[in-house]
């Protein structure tokens, strides 16, 4: 269940990054759509790097240090995110708190992946991997809902979008406790 719950959070906050900062960056920042999207490569560049590490550091350390790691990672992406203003740098503090969520969303990805199939019959491998996508498509539904509700608690919407980030933040350091108290060897 942690390993779902797991996927669930890493796509929620996969979307909630890409939803709250091109809200922030385009009509706060006032910046366009082609720079606002250029902001997200680096993030881009860093999934696809932690998720090439990630199989290895699974096989040397086990599924709950790495799901461990990846939401203590995720929150402080999060975390770092949650200090947004509205005049927030985007090189020292967004560019920064970008590319380590994507460090730590990868390596809850891959960690969740492991953990929902981990001792699945063969003969339901399928019903297992159709679970695992239903958790990851239901993530940025569900979270991205949820955590814009929290956002729009706010009345001002800098301090909403941080409110957001922070709410998100939290909820991964329970799965980080969650998943070294129930994965633990």
């Amino acid at each position: 269940m942690t390993g779902l719950a797991g996927m669930f959070l890493a796509a929620t906050a996969s979307m909630v990054i890409e939803y709250v900062l091109t809200l922030y960056l385009q009509q706060i920042r006032g910046w366009s759509s082609l720079a606002t999207a250029v902001s997200f490569l680096p993030f881009c560049v860093t999934m696809i790097v932690a998720n090439q590490v990630s199989a290895p550091l699974i096989a040397r350390f086990g599924v709950a240090r790495i799901m461990t790691a990846g939401g203590l990672v995720s929150a402080l992406g999060l975390g770092s995110l949650a200090w947004i203003g509205r005049d927030t740098a985007y090189a020292s503090i967004l560019l920064p708190g970008q590319m380590i969520l994507a460090a730590g969303i990868s390596l809850v990805l891959s960690g969740a992946a492991v953990q929902s199939t981990a001792n699945v019959e063969l003969h339901q491998a399928g019903l297992a991997g159709g679970v695992m996508n239903t958790a990851m498509e239901l993530g940025p539904t569900v979270g991205l809902t949820v955590l814009m509700a929290v956002a729009a608690a706010q009345a001002d919407a800098v301090q909403g979008y941080a409110w957001a980030f922070g709410t998100s933040g939290a909820v991964f350091v329970v799965l980080a406790i969650a998943a070294s108290l129930l994965f633990a060897p």
